[in-house]
């Protein structure tokens, strides 16, 4: 199944990425304030994702915005297709919160930062690619399965799990959170019940 398409409507929710990404890149000096007030012109009047796109053509990607932060590598993709793919969707927009959370000294009571993805389901398992790399890998037959808690909600895709069930070194909660047309269908995959 291909990834949202470029003529397909957006929202406020890809605005707002879209606009953080370009704070990003203003402060990175990557465009100069007059740069920036003109994109940020063109991403508010944005309506599809092909007009914000070429708002960054000639920008590295950002974990902000869709490019290859949120896109599938040639080599996951060719084994996910090889084990009967479901559900593939790339460029997603959303963000990842991180509350109580502990990992290699650091502590964050609650972090929330945005970022680009992709979710894919095959008959053998669940991946979600967050920020350029993998974020969660579960067999579907794997017990560390039920420590994900799916949820759909309309367009939003909320996947949640107690960051220790995975990793002995780290606790708190970890929340991906990606506005997608096929969230109820991941949910229902899942075995977890639509909203």
């Amino acid at each position: 199944m291909p990834g949202s398409s470029d003529v397909e409507r957006i929202g406020h929710r890809e605005r707002e990425s879209a606009a953080s990404a370009l704070v990003s890149h203003l402060t990175a000096g990557r465009l100069s304030p007059v740069e920036f007030e003109e994109r940020a012109d063109v991403v508010a009047q944005a309506r599809t994702a092909a007009e914000l796109r070429a708002v960054f053509v000639d920008l590295p990607p950002s974990p902000h915005w869709p490019g290859s932060a949120g896109r599938l590598p040639d080599d996951v993709r060719a084994s996910l297709a090889a084990e009967e793919l479901l559900v593939l969707d790339e460029d997603l927009l959303g963000s990842i919160t991180y509350r109580r959370y502990r990992a290699n000294g650091v502590r964050v009571r609650r972090k929330q930062v945005a970022l680009a993805g992709a979710v894919a389901v095959t008959t053998r398992r669940l991946l979600v690619w967050a920020a350029g790399s993998k974020h969660v890998d579960v067999p579907l037959a794997h017990p560390l399965r039920l420590a994900l808690d799916v949820q759909a909600e309309k367009d939003l895709l909320h996947i949640a799990y107690d960051a220790k069930a995975f990793r002995a070194d780290r606790s708190g909660r970890v929340e991906l959170r990606f506005t997608t047309t096929h969230a109820k269908t991941v949910a229902r995959l899942l075995g977890s019940a639509p909203r």
